[in-house]
């Protein structure tokens, strides 16, 4: 189930596999897989889906169910929680150090780090892009943990633009067509990037 969906980068499917394995789990005479096995995985899919709250939620169960079951919490499933934790706080950076580890991570996760990075950063982009309309090379390397080189590239391809004399890039705002729901949780994420940003 999970190294099918990793390779796949079917991460939907994935969630709602380890949702539904979750709920039967108990009911199975035979389980495939213990489903303390599971959760590292399970909380992967969690950040890439932009879903803290319901990690939070599956960190309880977890951590209920490791008691009930005498079970031993892997330290890969608690390095995932970090990286969840970091991002709660939007600690970026230490959830990109964590993440960067390799060492931290199976051989099986090791394929789903780089989509978890990806899926952070382009949610930070997109942020970004609706606080501010110019921020400077050292404000974005903080919040996409990436070389200059890299950043530049990664930003121009999202419409970001760059004055290498100035350091500053212009972000790219994408033109309503009609007028946006009101999402309070995106308003709450972009008020805390305003803040972290006025920290450094």
């Amino acid at each position: 189930m999970i190294d099918e969906c990793i390779a796949n980068k079917d991460y939907s499917g994935l969630l709602k596999s380890c949702e539904q394995y979750e709920l039967t789990y108990d009911t199975l005479a035979s389980p495939s897989t213990p489903l303390v096995d599971v959760y590292s995985a399970y909380l992967g899919c969690y950040i890439i889906a932009d879903d803290l709250h319901s990690a939070r939620f599956l960190r309880k169960r977890l951590l209920k169910a490791a008691k009930t079951h005498d079970w031993t919490i892997s330290t890969e499933t608690e390095n995932m929680w970090q990286v969840c934790a970091a991002l709660w706080k939007t600690d970026y950076g230490e959830a990109y150090k964590i993440l960067n580890e390799n060492a931290r991570w199976s051989t099986r996760l090791q394929p789903m780090i780089p989509d978890i990075l990806e899926s952070i950063r382009e949610r930070v982009a997109a942020l970004l892009a609706k606080a501010y309309t110019t921020i400077t090379m050292n404000d974005v390397i903080n919040y996409f943990g990436m070389q200059e080189n890299d950043i530049i590239q990664a930003l121009s391809t999202k419409g970001w633009s760059y004055d290498s004399t100035t350091q500053i890039f212009t972000t790219w705002k994408r033109e309503p067509t009609q007028r946006e729901p009101s999402h309070f949780g995106q308003i709450s994420a972009i008020s805390d990037i305003v803040l972290h940003l006025e920290k450094f």
